[in-house]
């Protein structure tokens, strides 16, 4: 099934834990390429000019020019593809730069939101791309929140814990709150908002 696959739990135990992909985002794709075809533009293209005008054009630092211009935008393709949530009987892991588990101790409730955030913005250290928001946002409605989405647009799933709002963007919501009544015992977590 799109969407998740079955793993071996965080925990090691003999519990299974349910992977679930962010909403698949081709916005990421596009705006990448974009701003790689302008940064190849003026990191390489502008250079290369300057080098053949000045008589010292060289292959290897053309090729050191693209490296280095490219790499950046190879990294986080990665980390975009490589996202991902994990709910298993400890609580709910979020994969993007290491793993971030969230306990069910510190989780009060998870609400799947049918709107949009309106007026959010980051701030702090993230990123705030099309097709991927990853950081410390804030928000009119919730306050400063954690943000590990591939969209803003419905349905999204709030982690209410105790210290900030966690958003999340699976593929199947509804598979996911299904997954996170299963595997926290906890009937009531799930609410929408």
């Amino acid at each position: 099934m799109p969407g998740f696959s079955r793993d071996e739990s965080m925990s090691g135990g003999e519990s299974q834990s349910v992977v679930f992909r962010p909403s698949h985002s081709h916005e990421a794709r596009r705006t990448l390429g974009f701003l790689l075809a302008i940064t190849l533009l003026t990191g390489v293209g502008v250079p290369v000019a300057l080098f053949l005008a000045f008589d010292i054009f060289q292959w290897w630092l053309v090729i050191l020019l693209a490296v280095v211009t490219v790499l950046p935008f190879i990294v986080s393709l990665v980390l975009v593809e490589r996202m991902r949530y994990e709910i298993s009987p400890v609580g709910i892991a979020v994969h993007h730069l290491g793993a971030k588990l969230y306990r069910w101790d510190d989780i009060h409730t998870v609400e799947v939101w049918s709107k949009r955030f309106p007026n959010l913005y980051r701030v702090g250290v993230g990123s705030n791309m099309p097709g991927y928001n990853v950081g410390r946002f804030r928000s009119n409605e919730l306050g400063d929140v954690r943000m590990y989405a591939t969209k803003l647009a419905p349905p999204l799933v709030v982690l209410k814990t105790r210290t900030l709002p966690v958003v999340l963007s699976p593929q199947d919501a509804e598979k996911f709150v299904t997954a996170v009544r299963r595997h926290s015992g906890r009937a009531d977590i799930v609410e929408t908002k």
